[in-house]
This record gives C-alpha cells, structure tokens and sequence, in this order.
C-alpha cells in the first residue's frame, strides 16, 4: 500500500479522558419481583421460572453484576437506574476521547472487562483470554483476579466511531470474557454508547434526544452460571438439583433459562418512563450464547430505526465483514482456501513478507455502508450495535415483547409507560386535512382449513400418504391422527357493515390463503377498519407502524373485540411509517391479533399491509405505478397444538386419540406453510414476462422461525440500510418483513 493512504486515527496524550471506577460485585437478583405473570396472569409456563420447589430454584439467583463506584476506594455506590436491572452501568464517551476503566473484581473468581466492537485498545486492555501469542505480562487485563485491580485504557477513534450514515450514537455492549459464555450468564454485561462529537452535554445527557434506555433482550442459561452450585442450594432438595444440572437434565435446565428483559421476565421490572411528545433511544442488544435472534416492537407506538419507522428491531443479529483473498485485480475469483489453512474460518488470507521485501496490497472495499483500511495488526471492523430513535406519541402503558411467540411464552415481556407532562405531542402529518379516509369492512371468521389438498412430495412426488416417506407424519389422517385439515380462524373481508356478504377473492388474491386481504394505504391517508369478531374468542386486528387514532385502538389492542361484537379502529399513516427515498413505491407490513399473540397467530389470524407514497394508489386502492403484481408470503410454522381450537380439531379429526401431549403427536401437528399451504399446494402466482413485481415477505412465529428465502430463476432487488442489493435470497426471521421488487425475464416454473 502507498505511503500516506492509511490515515493517522490515533489519539493523542492531550485528548480528554473519562474514568470511570467499576467492581465486579456478588449480588442476590429477583427475575420476578412480582412474583407473577403480568402479561396474561397465565402461570402455566410462568411457574417453572417463578416458583421454587424441591426440584426447581424459582426467580432468585446469586449474580455478579458491574457496579460503579465514586471513586478508587470503592466504599460508596452510584445507584443504577431501577429499570437497568442487573446490566452494567452505560458507559459514554464521545469520538476523540479515551475511556479509562478502574476495574476491581470484588467477585470469588477472575473476571474482566471486554468491548464486543467499535473500541481501539492496546494488547493490555483488551480483557479478552485466548491463546494470542502476548507474553504474561500482556495477559493481566484477561485475568482479573478476585480481590485484584486493573486499569482499562480504551480510545473512542473517528474509523470505530459513528459513521455519517449512523445515528448520532452507537450503542456498543461490554462484558467479561474470561470465560465469555459463562461469565455473560453469571450476569457480567453492560452497554457503552459512543456519540459524535456535540452530542453529549456535561451531565453526559444527549442533546438531541429526550430519554435514553438500555434494553438487553435475550436467553439466560443460570445452569451455565459460574455460581449455579451456589444457587441449587436454594432448591427444596439441593443435592437432587446438584445432580440434575451434573447429568444436564433437560427439564430442570430448561427451569433456569430466562427469557429476559434487562434481567426481568414476564413484565416484573420497573416501566420505562417516557413523557408524550419525547424524541426517546433505546439501545437494544442481544449477547448469549448460540442463536439469539430477537425482535422486538412496542403496542402500537413505533420504533425508527436508520431513520426508518418499524415495529421490529433485530438486537441479536450480526452482520460480519471479512477480508477475502483473490486471484487478480478484478477481483472477481477468490483464491480458495487449501485444507491446511481452512481452520481460519472467518479470518483473512495470511500475508507473507521477509526482512527485505516490498509488500503491496491493492485493497477494494466492496462493504457498501462502512468505510475500511488495511493495517498490519488486522482490524476486525464490525458494525454490530446502534442507537434506535423511538418517537412515542400515546399516553398509556403499553407492552415491549419479543415477536418470538414462543420467547413471549417464556417471559421475555416488558413495559413502557406514557405520561403526559404537557410537551407538545408529535403530530402525525396524516391528520392535517387533505389525506384520504380508506376504510375496509374486515371480519375474524373460522373456516376448515386444508394444508395440502394435493398430497405428494415436492421433489420425489412421491405419494405422501405412504407411511414410507418423507414427511408422511405431516399428512397422516387416522382417528389418532388430524392429518391436514384444521379448523382455523382467520381475517376475511366483507363488502358492508352488514357483515352478511363476503368479497370474493380474485386470482390475484388466492395465494394470501388464510392471510386476511391485502390492506393499502398512502402516507399522509387515514385507516378505518370496521371489524367484528365472528369467532367464539376475544381477538383484534392491529396495523403494524401506523398510529392509532382512537381510545380503541389503544384498549383493545390487548383487551380484545368480544365474541360477535363489532367496533371501528382508525389509524394514521405519518409520512416516516412509509418508504424512505430508497425504497420502492409501496413496503409491505402486517397486522394480527394482539390479544394472545401466541394462540392468536397459530390459530390463523394474520394479513398483509401494504404502505405506499402519496399518488401512488387510485381511488380504488389499486397502484398506478409501473408494479404490474404484488405477492405477500408469510413463512410460519403453524404450531396447532397452540391454535385456540386445538381440542375441537382433535375431537373432530381425531377421536381416537388419547394423550394430545405424545411426541409424535405434537410434531405431527406442526405445519411448516407459506401462507398456509405446505408441499406445492400455493397457488399459481402466475406473471408475464416483461411484468414488474413486489413481493412481501413476511415470517411469524417462534424462535425457530428463520428461513432463508430463495428465488429461482429471476433476480430481486432491496434496499438493505440505504444501499440497493440485487439477489434471490432473503433471510427473514419471525416478526419481521421485507419488501423486494423483481423484473419477470424469464419464462419457466421456478421455485
């Protein structure tokens, strides 16, 4: 590389510092102070996780936490915010400044202190134990010992820092790496928040927001805990629940995982507090161990994230970049990696020079969002982390939830609560004059619904009903069996008030299968949903990212509609709840039922909402633009055994069955569809060559729900954090949805 094309970031010895002095402390933590499930009084699940018992500890645990202190005595305590919950304390610092971490492990073994990304530190500081070549010396700081100190030395330099596309800061979380896993489930985590310069006032409050919160959302594993031996003696019968985790009993480790908010489950922590009007940041991260993807939105506020408006944030999901070797210039064939060098992994090529010799490296940056540089200590540039600007414009308490039903079922619930403090509230833009009222006459109705009419697999075409195939348990119709046919609930509409005359579908529209219609709106327009509940339990229909105009939106968004009940909901469509400049003309959301969010989506009750620029729909609600078709596709694993009619399908499809809680049975009744058809049974979504289409790709379920959605045949193009990406393959997890627009030029069946 020429001299001068890496640019200088280093800080020098008259950049400003803060201290900061933290202890590794041991601490008795409550996951549920309440001692009950908030959400839903549902203490079914709750109780293995809040109760104690001669074979379970129950919701009290012995944690270390980071705590800070005044000063290097570390006599006097900084209380930490109520709702912060056994999480460090945020740490802040601005680009150009360094941190400076007086840490005391106070604990019974070593800890330390590690930054996951975004932090410049020195061999010395890093915190981090691993096999790194460093003499002894080096390796003080990955050690702490109990009783003993260390000084952390970390630089917030501009290429870590945020960049122009970034917020105004970036939320980077910190935690012990010692031992990573088990020192992050013995309670060791904590967030920084490192802003561009002028953004932090003298009290390190931000001058550009209201509020600031923290929200660690993710599993807990106790039974990985360095203190787990201390915490069984809590159980009825200690040496039995000492041999239950020795021999990793699967019930009993499953008791100690937590489903947790900022160390909370099932709504027990304290609200979040905001005032109506606020500009608020929530820092959202996930940090275990394993697959932790998370999204999370709140009732029927909206959330902006990369200054776009959403209801879901990812907080456990990581976007890597890697430095890959090719062939030439063009930088069009990678060098492949030969099995001596394969356990690299994720590392770069080895580069290697002798004493003597000139090393040139051409480096092309094909990272579309982040400026990077190569230098010869090899730095990791990992954009992991940021700030998540929350505009709230509703005065109540409302829920913030995983959309992982399942996680949801587990406790990972919490609260926000909205007060009015006489700030001028946000006005959406919709509700000055000119926008358009669209109103839909929509019904929640049960139908019988079938999976797959046609039974054969998709590649081998093999008879599935032959108990010799694959995927036979999933269509197999016996008096112990249901087979494939379910009675479900879903959302249909109606052409009046009435409620007695069902709109047909057109072809256009027999692909949704059991999602409700289509529902269009423009920015700047009103929503009116006049909806009656036609099924025999309480449920609702909620927009997604749109504003709630009436007090029924907000009551019964959670309370429910009555069995054969009707009521008018109304919703506002503010300009940011719209596609930003990059986006297509219309971006696909959803609505469902929030009442109980699990049984409510197993059972069916889920469609597709569609929000467009102004101009862009007639006055029909059909586009004028140049998309000639739309598709939604919802990705779901149907868990009927959590559908609200879980007994009457089996009473109807299969008498004969005795124990509902069988295995085979449970699985049996897992229905792996896309818009509730499974092996080839979707209809046609015929397109013509030449046709420019948008599809919706939506995913609901649990934790569990990560598909990887592939295109055959055509390309599609998205906008991936302001940068347009052509590809034909989508990774969607549950709760969330893209929008992707597609050229039809080639003409087959494809996949």
């Amino acid at each position: 590389m020429g001299q001068g094309a890496e640019k200088n970031y280093a800080l020098d010895d008259h950049a400003p510092v803060r201290t900061y002095y933290i202890a590794a402390v041991e601490k008795e933590w409550e996951y549920a102070p309440l001692e009950e499930n908030t959400f839903n009084n549902d203490m079914n699940i709750a109780k293995r996780f809040i109760y104690n018992g001669d074979r379970q500890i129950g919701s009290r645990y012995t944690k270390v936490v980071y705590t800070q202190f005044t000063d290097g005595t570390y006599t006097k305590e900084i209380p930490a915010p109520k709702c912060n919950g056994f999480l460090g304390p945020t740490l802040k610092g601005t680009v150009g400044e360094k941190i400076r971490i007086h840490f005391k492990n106070m604990a019974s073994r070593p800890y330390t202190m590690h930054p996951e990304t975004n932090i410049w530190y020195n061999d010395d500081s890093e915190g981090a134990l691993f096999d790194d070549d460093t003499p002894a010396s080096q390796k003080l700081d990955d050690q702490v010992q109990p009783g003993e100190s260390w000084t952390y030395n970390w630089e917030l330099r501009a290429n870590f820092g945020p960049n122009d596309d970034d917020e105004n800061c970036i939320g980077v979380p910190y935690s012990s790496h010692h031992r990573a896993y088990k020192d992050r489930d013995t309670g060791l985590v904590g967030m920084m928040v490192i802003c561009k310069p002028g953004i932090l006032r003298d009290d390190d409050s931000r001058v550009d927001v209201d509020r600031e919160y923290v929200l660690f959302m993710g599993a807990v594993n106790e039974s990985n805990s360095w203190l787990i031996d201390e915490n069984v003696k809590r159980c009825g019968h200690p040496n039995e629940c000492k041999s239950l985790v020795k021999c990793g009993n699967k019930d009993f480790i499953d008791s100690t995982i937590y489903q947790q908010i900022n160390g909370y489950i099932y709504g027990n922590g304290p609200d979040f507090e905001v005032c109506s009007g606020e500009k608020v940041v929530f820092y959202a991260f996930g940090i275990n161990s394993g697959i932790q993807t998370v999204t999370i939105y709140g009732g029927i506020q909206s959330w902006v994230h990369r200054r776009r408006e959403q209801k879901f944030i990812n907080a456990g999901k990581i976007h890597h970049g890697r430095f890959t070797q090719y062939t030439d210039e063009t930088f069009t064939t990678p060098v492949p990696k030969t099995a001596d060098i394969k356990h690299f992994g994720d590392f770069g090529p080895h580069v290697y020079a002798e004493v003597g010799d000139i090393l040139e490296l051409v480096l092309k940056n094909k990272l579309k969002n982040r400026k990077t540089s190569f230098v010869p200590v090899g730095i990791d540039i990992e954009k992991k982390f940021e700030g998540i600007l929350y505009r709230n414009d509703r005065k109540r308490v409302w829920l913030i939830k995983s959309s992982q039903t399942n996680l949801q079922e587990d406790g990972m619930i919490a609260t926000y609560t909205v007060k009015d403090c006489g700030i001028k509230s946000y006005v959406p833009k919709s509700i000055q004059s000119g926008g358009k009222l669209w109103r839909y006459y929509i019904a929640a109705v049960d139908v019988e619904w079938e999976y797959a009419d046609r039974k054969n697999h998709p590649v081998t075409l093999e008879d599935l009903q032959d108990p010799n195939t694959d995927g036979h348990l999933y269509v197999r119709d016996t008096k112990k069996f249901i087979g494939t046919k379910y009675i479900k609930a879903v959302y249909r509409e109606f052409t009046d008030a009435s409620f007695k005359h069902l709109v047909k579908r057109s072809f256009r529209d027999y692909h949704l299968g059991t999602m409700g219609p289509f529902v269009r709106v423009q920015v700047g327009d009103t929503l009116e949903i006049v909806y009656k509940n036609m099924v025999n339990f309480e449920n609702t229909i909620n927009m997604r990212n749109l504003k709630g105009d009436n007090h029924m939106v907000r009551e019964q968004a959670e309370n429910g509609v009555p069995p054969g009940k009707s009521t008018t909901f109304r919703w506002y469509v503010p300009e940011r709840s719209g596609p930003s400049a990059l986006d297509p003309n219309c971006v696909g959301r959803s609505y469902d039922s929030t009442t109980n969010p699990l049984k409510d989506s197993n059972t069916g009750l889920f469609g597709p909402l569609v929000v467009c620029r102004k101009g862009v729909l007639d006055k029909d609600g059909y586009r004028t633009d140049n998309v000639d078709r739309e598709f939604a596709l919802n990705f779901e694993t149907y868990d009927e055994t959590k559908s609200h009619f879980f007994k009457l399908n089996t009473h109807i499809y299969a008498p004969g069955r005795q124990d509902c809680k069988d295995p085979v049975f449970v699985e049996s009744n897992q229905m792996h569809a896309i818009n509730g058809f499974m092996y080839f049974n979707t209809p046609a979504m015929n397109i013509s060559i030449g046709e420019q289409v948008s599809w919706y790709i939506m995913s609901t379920g649990d934790k569990q729900s990560q598909h990887s959605v592939k295109f055959n045949g055509q390309a599609l193009t998205m906008n991936v954090f302001g940068n347009t990406k052509r590809t034909s393959v989508i990774s969607s997890e549950a709760g969330t949805y893209y929008t992707a627009e597609m050229l039809a030029n080639h003409a087959s069946v494809w996949l």
